[in-house]
Protein backbone atom coordinates (compact mmCIF):
# COMPACT_ATOMS: atom_id res chain seq x y z
CA UNK A 1 0.00 0.00 0.00
CA UNK A 2 1.36 3.38 -0.82
CA UNK A 3 0.40 6.63 0.47
CA UNK A 4 1.65 10.32 -0.16
CA UNK A 5 -0.16 12.81 -2.99
CA UNK A 6 0.64 12.43 -6.71
CA UNK A 7 0.29 15.55 -8.48
CA UNK A 8 -0.22 15.98 -12.29
CA UNK A 9 0.28 18.86 -14.64
CA UNK A 10 -2.54 19.00 -17.80
CA UNK A 11 -1.03 19.54 -20.91
CA UNK A 12 0.20 17.38 -23.84
CA UNK A 13 3.30 15.91 -23.62
CA UNK A 14 4.72 12.48 -24.40
CA UNK A 15 6.42 10.42 -21.77
CA UNK A 16 7.65 6.46 -20.72
CA UNK A 17 6.11 4.69 -17.85
CA UNK A 18 6.36 1.45 -15.96
CA UNK A 19 3.38 1.30 -14.87
CA UNK A 20 1.83 -1.95 -14.27
CA UNK A 21 0.52 -3.74 -17.60
CA UNK A 22 2.46 -0.93 -19.78
CA UNK A 23 6.54 -1.04 -20.30
CA UNK A 24 8.89 1.46 -22.16
CA UNK A 25 5.70 2.29 -23.92
CA UNK A 26 5.11 6.07 -25.17
CA UNK A 27 2.17 7.50 -24.60
CA UNK A 28 0.17 10.85 -23.62
CA UNK A 29 -0.42 12.16 -20.25
CA UNK A 30 -3.84 11.32 -20.25
CA UNK A 31 -2.54 7.51 -21.16
CA UNK A 32 0.04 7.82 -18.52
CA UNK A 33 -2.51 8.76 -15.75
CA UNK A 34 -5.03 6.45 -16.67
CA UNK A 35 -2.31 3.55 -16.35
CA UNK A 36 -1.53 5.16 -12.66
CA UNK A 37 -4.94 5.22 -11.67
CA UNK A 38 -5.54 1.38 -12.89
CA UNK A 39 -1.93 0.43 -11.09
CA UNK A 40 -3.10 1.87 -7.57
CA UNK A 41 -6.65 0.35 -7.80
CA UNK A 42 -5.42 -2.90 -8.61
CA UNK A 43 -3.04 -2.73 -5.77
CA UNK A 44 -5.43 -0.81 -3.20
CA UNK A 45 -3.11 2.03 -3.06
CA UNK A 46 -4.39 4.83 -0.81
CA UNK A 47 -2.30 7.07 -2.60
CA UNK A 48 -4.05 10.37 -3.61
CA UNK A 49 -4.11 11.66 -7.51
CA UNK A 50 -4.74 15.23 -8.21
CA UNK A 51 -6.88 15.84 -11.38
CA UNK A 52 -6.14 18.91 -12.80
CA UNK A 53 -8.93 19.41 -15.27
CA UNK A 54 -11.57 17.71 -17.75
CA UNK A 55 -9.76 15.73 -19.48
CA UNK A 56 -8.14 13.87 -16.35
CA UNK A 57 -11.52 13.85 -14.57
CA UNK A 58 -13.07 11.95 -17.16
CA UNK A 59 -10.15 9.16 -17.01
CA UNK A 60 -10.37 9.05 -13.19
CA UNK A 61 -14.58 8.25 -13.34
CA UNK A 62 -14.10 5.59 -15.66
CA UNK A 63 -11.70 4.01 -13.42
CA UNK A 64 -13.32 4.75 -10.67
CA UNK A 65 -16.33 2.97 -11.86
CA UNK A 66 -14.86 0.23 -13.64
CA UNK A 67 -13.49 -0.57 -9.72
CA UNK A 68 -16.64 -0.24 -8.22
CA UNK A 69 -18.78 -3.23 -7.38
CA UNK A 70 -21.41 -2.08 -4.94
CA UNK A 71 -22.93 1.45 -4.71
CA UNK A 72 -22.58 5.20 -5.72
CA UNK A 73 -22.80 8.28 -4.46
CA UNK A 74 -22.74 11.28 -6.45
CA UNK A 75 -22.78 15.24 -5.77
CA UNK A 76 -22.91 17.16 -8.51
CA UNK A 77 -24.13 20.46 -9.79
CA UNK A 78 -26.74 19.28 -12.81
CA UNK A 79 -24.73 16.84 -15.27
CA UNK A 80 -23.75 19.21 -17.95
CA UNK A 81 -22.41 16.96 -20.16
CA UNK A 82 -18.64 18.29 -19.60
CA UNK A 83 -18.07 14.58 -18.61
CA UNK A 84 -21.29 12.97 -18.47
CA UNK A 85 -21.57 13.53 -22.68
CA UNK A 86 -17.98 12.00 -23.29
CA UNK A 87 -18.30 7.99 -24.77
CA UNK A 88 -15.31 6.91 -22.37
CA UNK A 89 -17.25 8.30 -19.21
CA UNK A 90 -20.91 6.78 -20.46
CA UNK A 91 -19.13 3.44 -21.13
CA UNK A 92 -17.21 2.82 -18.05
CA UNK A 93 -20.77 3.60 -16.66
CA UNK A 94 -22.92 1.71 -18.36
CA UNK A 95 -20.63 -1.43 -17.67
CA UNK A 96 -20.40 -0.18 -13.52
CA UNK A 97 -24.33 -0.26 -13.73
CA UNK A 98 -23.92 -4.14 -15.13
CA UNK A 99 -23.09 -4.83 -11.62
CA UNK A 100 -26.36 -4.34 -10.34
CA UNK A 101 -24.99 -1.38 -7.89
CA UNK A 102 -27.03 0.78 -5.69
CA UNK A 103 -27.05 4.49 -6.84
CA UNK A 104 -28.07 7.85 -4.63
CA UNK A 105 -27.82 11.14 -6.58
CA UNK A 106 -27.85 14.81 -5.16
CA UNK A 107 -27.54 17.68 -7.61
CA UNK A 108 -27.09 21.24 -6.75
CA UNK A 109 -29.46 22.37 -9.67
CA UNK A 110 -32.24 20.78 -11.93
CA UNK A 111 -30.36 18.14 -13.86
CA UNK A 112 -29.73 18.06 -17.52
CA UNK A 113 -30.28 15.97 -20.57
CA UNK A 114 -26.99 14.43 -20.83
CA UNK A 115 -26.07 10.81 -22.00
CA UNK A 116 -24.57 10.07 -18.36
CA UNK A 117 -27.39 11.04 -16.09
CA UNK A 118 -29.92 9.36 -18.82
CA UNK A 119 -28.12 6.27 -18.38
CA UNK A 120 -29.07 6.51 -14.59
CA UNK A 121 -32.64 7.32 -15.41
CA UNK A 122 -32.81 4.34 -17.66
CA UNK A 123 -30.96 2.33 -14.76
CA UNK A 124 -33.95 3.54 -12.50
CA UNK A 125 -36.56 2.83 -14.92
CA UNK A 126 -35.46 -1.09 -14.96
CA UNK A 127 -36.05 -1.64 -11.23
CA UNK A 128 -32.94 -1.33 -9.90
CA UNK A 129 -32.30 0.54 -6.61
CA UNK A 130 -31.15 4.21 -7.45
CA UNK A 131 -32.72 7.28 -5.57
CA UNK A 132 -32.10 10.51 -7.18
CA UNK A 133 -32.52 14.36 -5.18
CA UNK A 134 -31.99 17.72 -5.63
CA UNK A 135 -30.41 19.88 -2.46
CA UNK A 136 -33.35 21.65 -0.42
CA UNK A 137 -31.65 25.30 0.79
CA UNK A 138 -30.83 22.80 4.28
CA UNK A 139 -29.01 20.33 2.36
CA UNK A 140 -26.96 23.50 -0.10
CA UNK A 141 -26.37 24.83 3.99
CA UNK A 142 -25.12 21.67 5.09
CA UNK A 143 -23.37 21.24 2.57
CA UNK A 144 -21.57 25.08 2.32
CA UNK A 145 -20.96 25.02 5.67
CA UNK A 146 -18.78 21.34 5.73
CA UNK A 147 -16.66 23.07 2.55
CA UNK A 148 -16.06 25.99 4.81
CA UNK A 149 -14.77 24.13 7.43
CA UNK A 150 -11.93 23.31 5.76
CA UNK A 151 -9.52 25.96 3.60
CA UNK A 152 -9.02 22.88 0.78
CA UNK A 153 -12.73 23.85 -0.31
CA UNK A 154 -12.01 27.56 -0.12
CA UNK A 155 -15.72 27.77 0.98
CA UNK A 156 -17.45 26.49 -1.75
CA UNK A 157 -20.15 23.98 -2.26
CA UNK A 158 -18.24 21.02 -4.22
CA UNK A 159 -18.75 18.21 -6.66
CA UNK A 160 -18.01 14.72 -4.31
CA UNK A 161 -18.52 11.39 -5.74
CA UNK A 162 -17.86 8.10 -3.01
CA UNK A 163 -17.59 4.75 -4.66
CA UNK A 164 -18.26 1.35 -2.41
CA UNK A 165 -16.79 2.12 0.74
CA UNK A 166 -13.13 2.60 0.21
CA UNK A 167 -12.84 5.51 -3.03
CA UNK A 168 -13.70 9.34 -3.51
CA UNK A 169 -13.35 11.93 -5.78
CA UNK A 170 -13.77 15.09 -4.57
CA UNK A 171 -13.37 18.70 -6.42
CA UNK A 172 -12.58 21.76 -4.55
CA UNK A 173 -12.49 23.76 -7.85
CA UNK A 174 -15.86 22.71 -9.79
CA UNK A 175 -15.48 25.62 -12.29
CA UNK A 176 -11.86 23.48 -13.36
CA UNK A 177 -12.80 19.71 -12.55
CA UNK A 178 -9.80 20.00 -10.15
CA UNK A 179 -10.14 17.09 -8.00
CA UNK A 180 -8.29 14.62 -5.26
CA UNK A 181 -9.22 11.07 -5.47
CA UNK A 182 -7.89 8.09 -4.16
CA UNK A 183 -8.83 4.07 -4.27
CA UNK A 184 -8.52 2.91 -1.31
CA UNK A 185 -9.29 5.17 2.34
CA UNK A 186 -12.41 4.02 4.22
CA UNK A 187 -11.30 6.50 6.73
CA UNK A 188 -11.74 9.47 4.20
CA UNK A 189 -14.02 7.94 2.00
CA UNK A 190 -16.77 7.59 5.49
CA UNK A 191 -16.19 10.74 6.30
CA UNK A 192 -17.22 12.18 2.91
CA UNK A 193 -19.87 10.03 3.08
CA UNK A 194 -21.52 11.01 6.49
CA UNK A 195 -21.48 14.70 5.10
CA UNK A 196 -23.32 13.46 1.83
CA UNK A 197 -26.05 11.26 3.30
CA UNK A 198 -26.81 14.27 6.10
CA UNK A 199 -27.35 16.26 2.66
CA UNK A 200 -29.26 13.74 0.91
CA UNK A 201 -31.66 12.74 3.57
CA UNK A 202 -32.73 16.61 3.52
CA UNK A 203 -33.02 16.49 -0.11
CA UNK A 204 -36.05 16.64 -2.39
CA UNK A 205 -36.69 13.43 -4.20
CA UNK A 206 -37.10 14.59 -8.21
CA UNK A 207 -36.54 10.62 -9.24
Amino acid sequence: MKSGIRTVQSGSIVAETKAEGISNAMMTDLEIYKAQLVEAAHNSSNEVFTNPDNGHAIKAFSVLFDNTTHKISLLAKDFNGDISNNPEYVDSLKKCLLRNVEVEILTLETPKNSEGFNEFLKYKASGKKVTIKKASEESKKILDDFSSESLLYFGQIFNLQIFDDNKYRIEYNPDEYSALLSFSDKEITAKYYSKFKEAFLKADIIA
